[in-house]
């Protein structure tokens, strides 16, 4: 690759992930606006959607290992939404750990769910208006591509430092709640 070549690539590169963050941070301002209506905060707003679609009630461990947070992140978050009246915890009789709190979504919470998934999927389904359908999937195979690229240098780079990273969220691409 000549010097040309490589300086066209860097720039390309470059271009692309600015306009690639320019993207996700104008999608996550208009999904944000509607969390901000409800007077919530996006975190808890993530959190009560991970819920609303779980089938089982999520342990806080495993609430928090979903998000990469803390458990005490996880009790802040999910005392906030109870105080707001979006879910309810109680304390279940029927599991070996009497730690563990059932986590029940409200009717407030599941209409809250349901009214933000319509309006996420509104916002999804429009921001590809004027893309074709072999088009979405091209950005879908570039995408994966993209991330494929990224999991090996964080493999490399924890090689490197000697972290110790969960190979699991880095495959499956867990979302963080930030």
């Amino acid at each position: 690759m000549t010097d040309n070549e490589r300086t066209e690539r860097e720039q390309l590169c470059q271009n692309a992930m600015r306009l690639f963050m320019l993207t996700n941070r104008m999608h996550k301002k208009i999904a944000n606006r509607r969390t901000a209506s409800l007077g919530i905060h996006p975190s808890q707003h993530r959190m009560l959607m991970h819920l609303s679609s779980c089938k089982n009630t999520p342990s806080q461990r495993e609430i928090a290992e979903h998000f990469d947070i803390s458990s005490a992140a996880v009790a802040v978050t999910l005392k906030k939404l109870e105080k707001d009246g979006y879910i309810i915890k109680s304390k279940n009789a029927d599991r070996y750990d009497s730690r563990f709190n059932e986590i029940t979504i409200t009717e407030k919470g599941k209409r809250e769910a349901e009214a933000t998934s319509e309006y996420f999927k509104y916002i999804d389904i429009h921001m590809f208006d004027n893309f074709n359908n072999y088009e979405i999937r091209d950005l879908i195979e570039l995408l994966e591509k993209a991330k494929e690229n990224l999991q090996i240098i964080d493999s490399y780079q924890s090689d490197i430092t000697g972290e110790n990273v969960d190979k699991n969220s880095r495959q499956t691409g867990k979302d963080d709640l930030s």
